[in-house]
């Protein structure tokens, strides 16, 4: 149920509009976020406070858990009639190269050598574009993609595609050229972020809506950073709001942190279960 009042509605409205609530995704943010720093194990209790702020049913819970634990990302765990859950060495093989990406500082890519590819037959565009998303690679805007040489596909499933390429440092790129080839979408990505965000303040919040926002916080800027790498600094027109949407991330982040780890050093309401402290891993997010 909605409140009156509540410095939290905008957000939690954006997550209810923002197509199918995908339950499953925001536990995994969960986990990744406060979890794992804090021994990898949760009690179904303590995610239902979680999600019932963000005004979510114990059924999409259980159903979320269920899928999770379906496709083996999640394990769970019973202590008399309590449930805990932990991620499976998938989900944290999984998860681990992920979270190096959400919390990292911001890029520096002097020196490196790139892979820049065009589509020869542009009528299967649409398709190469997906196949480029799912390699870690970056779709541009005048119709190329660009890899890291280090992390780019082999050519083997790169002349399956008829991608034609060239590899070379990004050196002296002209500004109309990096106009060309910014991905709108993901500076209107950033953009749209810092907008939602913007008006909140840790301080005016009690611990749990701190952690909710936090979460909240880190689950659009998941779903920024691992859709595609980001644009090397080289190809950044003057006003690329990388570096500023990866800063506000990183304070508001810092300042929810502060307001929000007294939560979780809490029992959970009638579970009567406390979470570990933090590792030293966690204090070294985006620094």
């Amino acid at each position: 149920m909605r409140r009156l009042d509540d410095p939290l509605s905008p957000l939690i409205d954006q997550l209810h509009k923002d197509g199918r609530l995908r339950v499953w995704s925001l536990v995994i943010t969960i986990f990744g976020d406060a979890i794992q720093p804090r021994g990898g194990r949760v009690s179904t209790a303590r995610l239902q406070e979680i999600l019932e702020r963000m005004r979510i049913e114990p059924g999409a819970l259980r159903t979320a858990l269920s899928r999770l634990a379906k496709e083996g990302w999640v394990i769970r765990e019973r202590e008399g009639r309590r449930s805990f859950y932990r991620l499976s060495s998938k989900g944290i093989a999984e998860f681990e190269p992920a979270t190096r990406r959400i919390y990292a500082p911001v890029q520096i890519d002097a020196g490196k050598d790139w892979i820049m590819g065009l589509a020869a037959d542009r009528s299967a565009r649409a398709k190469i574009e997906v196949d480029v998303l799912a390699s870690q690679g970056l779709v541009l805007g005048v119709g190329g993609f660009l890899w890291q040489a280090n992390e780019a596909p082999d050519p083997e499933w790169l002349r399956k595609r008829g991608i034609l390429t060239v590899t070379g440092q990004l050196n002296d790129v002209p500004p109309a050229f990096k106009l060309a080839v910014a991905p709108e979408a993901l500076r209107s990505a950033y953009q749209k972020l810092m907008t939602d965000f913007s008006d909140l303040e840790a301080a005016d919040l009690a611990p749990l809506d701190a952690f909710v926002a936090r979460i909240l916080l880190v689950h659009h800027w998941r779903r920024i950073v691992l859709r595609a790498p980001e644009l090397p600094i080289a190809l950044q027109p003057k006003d690329w709001p990388a570096a500023k949407g990866r800063g506000f991330v990183a304070q508001l982040y810092r300042d929810l942190v502060a307001v929000s780890e007294p939560w979780l050093d809490r029992p959970v309401a009638g579970g009567m279960t406390t979470l570990p402290p933090p590792d030293t891993s966690f204090s070294r997010r985006f620094s």
